[in-house]
């Protein structure tokens, strides 16, 4: 960097570092120079990223602060999709995407961190080494879900990233009050707010299934249709509802295996009872997941039935059911509600 105090009398001359400070955002550095002709110029320089690309740029975890992996546009629709089970179409889920993109594109100068030098080294090809919170995506994704033409889909959002407890170092929606505590704070739905009610106690039901979980041959649709019942297909959709909570894929079977043991001995069964034995199983085992369900096979249109829905939860909620494998094997006892 040539002296600026040397270059207004018209003379070139470089400068020595003496000192480097970077920004407690860690978004900028601040040098302390001295010009190498005169000792008794010294100046100041600060430099901050600049960045031409956001799928250039590494993601940063806020809760641990490690670097994840490398910006996907691919993640960032996956996870768009699988968090908003199917509300919004790919046409509008495409041009969500793009406006985000757009939107973290202009602002990328003031959100990019530096890499470390051991960050670089593991991570960066060598081009640029540049990292945005992943925080800083989900914000500009929030707000984006809030223009959507179906409203219910930001919050069904909110439960799915927020809610997550799979993330290191980060504690995540808790169960339904903790949603409501988010969904009341400011920059959410505050104008919805109403005070949270502690819950009541709770009676508390331990299973675990039978060697040989029975299930139905056919579901008869709501059109009359009767189709093959695939056992994995439904509890993959089970799954999506817990997808991020703990234990998703084994606490998705177990669900699967509860509700079904509640219709052995019926080889039809309709789609309205399998979607009823979930909701119902769900409310039991967690809140979170059955929100995210609920919004789907209840059909919530606004905010407001959602935060409903979350309200009676806390409020009436139903007996507890915790899958418990030191319980001896059982089918459900006749006298056993979903």
């Amino acid at each position: 960097m040539y002296c600026p105090s040397c270059g207004a009398d018209g003379v070139i001359s470089d400068s020595n570092i003496i000192d480097t400070r970077l920004a407690v955002d860690g978004r900028s550095t601040t040098r302390r120079r001295v010009c190498k002709a005169n000792a008794e110029h010294k100046f100041h320089t600060t430099e901050s990223l600049r960045h031409e690309d956001l799928k250039d740029t590494f993601v940063r975890r806020a809760s641990d602060k490690q670097i994840t992996e490398r910006y996907s546009a691919t993640r960032l629709r996956r996870d768009l999709r699988t968090a908003v089970l199917g509300r919004l179409p790919d046409e509008e889920i495409n041009q969500i995407i793009a406006d985000i993109e757009g939107d973290l594109q202009e602002r990328l100068a003031g959100l990019v961190q530096p890499l470390s030098v051991e960050e670089r080294e593991h991570h960066s090809s060598g081009s640029y080494a540049a990292a945005i919170v992943d925080t800083d995506i989900r914000q500009a994704t929030e707000l984006r879900l809030r223009q959507a033409s179906d409203r219910s889909v930001h919050v069904l959002y909110a439960l799915g990233i927020r809610g997550r407890v799979d993330t290191p170092g980060r504690a995540g929606l808790r169960n339904a009050q903790g949603f409501l505590e988010w969904l009341y704070s400011p920059g959410a739905y505050s104008d919805l707010k109403r005070a949270i009610p502690s819950q009541p106690a709770r009676p508390l039901d331990r299973w675990w299934p039978d060697v040989v979980t029975p299930h139905p041959t056919h579901v008869i649709k709501k059109s009359g249709e009767a189709r093959a019942f695939g056992l994995q297909q439904f509890t993959n959709s089970i799954e999506m509802a817990l997808v991020g909570r703990h234990r998703p894929v084994d606490n998705a079977q177990l669900v699967a295996a509860w509700v079904l043991a509640h219709l052995a001995g019926q080889r039809k069964v309709l789609s309205a009872q399998l979607s009823a034995g979930v909701t119902s199983t769900l409310r039991r085992v967690d809140d979170i997941a059955y929100l995210r369900w609920a919004t789907v096979a209840k059909n919530f249109q606004s905010v407001r039935e959602i935060a409903d829905e979350a309200h009676d939860l806390v409020v009436r909620p139903s007996p507890r059911l915790v899958f418990d494998h030191r319980e001896a094997p059982r089918t459900v006892p006749a006298n056993s509600a979903l």
